[in-house]
């Protein structure tokens, strides 16, 4: 069982981030699924380590493309991306010390961040396009 389905009013009419975002959502389900099934112990670590990855990789793409048209947005843009790619990293050191609330509150916060900044920053630039 998944907790959070992608919807249309998500899309932001570029389609490589909109798949890219549909990859988040995947994330979520796997965090949520595995918090669910008592195996968050093999999964947690590794998927901290992709959204690590993912955030950089998609931010930056993101990024450049909002460099390259001028998005008069696009430095506070950049500061929210590197705010997310911090507390991924800090919940990557609470799972490392072994914190157990660190499951709970990662998806919480991925949960809220994600329709927040795809429905209010993400879809700002959207209409530059």
């Amino acid at each position: 069982m998944d907790i959070l389905i992608w919807q249309e009013a998500y899309n932001v009419g570029i389609e490589k981030f909109d798949k890219q975002h549909k990859q988040l959502v995947s994330y979520i389900n796997v965090l949520y699924n595995a918090i669910n099934s008592n195996e968050k112990q093999k999964v947690v670590g590794e998927l901290i380590a992709k959204l690590i990855e993912y955030s950089e990789t998609h931010f930056l793409e993101e990024e450049d493309l909002l460099k390259k048209i001028e998005y008069p947005e696009y430095s506070d843009h950049k500061i929210v991306h590197k705010k997310f790619i911090k507390t991924v990293r800090d919940f990557q050191d609470r799972y490392v010390k072994g914190d157990s609330l660190v499951c709970k509150d990662l998806l919480y916060f991925l949960q809220r961040w994600l329709i927040k900044h795809i429905l209010e920053e993400d879809k700002k630039y959207s209409s530059y396009f």
